[in-house]
Formats: C-alpha cells, sequence, structure tokens
C-alpha cells in the first residue's frame, strides 16, 4: 500500500517542482472616455445610427494614435504612447473643421505594433461624421 501511494505521490510532487509559478495581483483597470466637453458644444458622439432629424452626410472619417518606438542604449523598446482622450479630441476637431456637428457609428478598434518582440496596443477612432439639420 505504501509503495503504490508513494508511485502516486512522488510524479505529483515531481510535476509540482518543475512547474513555474505565476502570481498575478488583483487590480481594476478603469478606462474611460469623457464626452461631455463635446455635448456642451452641441457636438454628438453616438455608437448607434443617428436617426433624430434629417442630416447631411460629411464624410467617413478616421484617427489612428500609433506610438511613437525607439531604443535606449540597453536596446528596450520604449514607446511613446498617446492619451485616448487626444484621439477623441483630434476626431472631433477634424470633423469640426469639415463641418459636421456629430460623429454616428463611432467605434474604437484596437490594433497591435509589434517591434524587436514587444507588442503595444494602439486605438483608432472611426465614424461617420454628419451636420444635423435642425
Amino acid at each position: 500500500m505504501k509503495r503504490r501511494l508513494l508511485f502516486l505521490i512522488t510524479p505529483l510532487v515531481l510535476f509540482i517542482g518543475c512547474s513555474t509559478s505565476v502570481s498575478l495581483k488583483k487590480e481594476m483597470i478603469i478606462s474611460d472616455l469623457d464626452f461631455r466637453p463635446y455635448s456642451e458644444k452641441g457636438f454628438l458622439f453616438t455608437t448607434e445610427t443617428y436617426t433624430e432629424s434629417d442630416y447631411n452626410a460629411i464624410g467617413l472619417m478616421e484617427i489612428t494614435l500609433r506610438p511613437g518606438v525607439w531604443t535606449n542604449p540597453n536596446a528596450n523598446v520604449i514607446f511613446d504612447r498617446f492619451d485616448a482622450q487626444e484621439g477623441l479630441d483630434s476626431l472631433y476637431q477634424y470633423a469640426s473643421k469639415r463641418g459636421a456637428d456629430a460623429i454616428m457609428n463611432f467605434r474604437i478598434e484596437w490594433r497591435q505594433l509589434h517591434v524587436m518582440g514587444v507588442s503595444e496596443a494602439y486605438p483608432t477612432f472611426s465614424g461617420f461624421a454628419i451636420k444635423r439639420l435642425k
């Protein structure tokens, strides 16, 4: 009986002793984009199709926030990231200059940039710019 027990326990001990330990701390990550500054100016961002009134189509728009990349003397890859709010502001500025007062079908798509074995996610903001007729 002891021999059977030893036969069962030994592989388990060896497996546990050779396995890699991974620890992840519990954390809460909160990300948000603040649309209030644009709403206060009468500009609308919506993930839906705008149906409240007629509108003139301005066009499809897309802003990509690809980070800058460089290596330091230790050959570490360093990413110079944008703040996501900068992307939203850039889309608002571009759309406003073209005469739009709303972006419908607003989307954020995350892409990956791979440099020397290191990856970094970066966002692309897109939507259909319109001028609402009131």
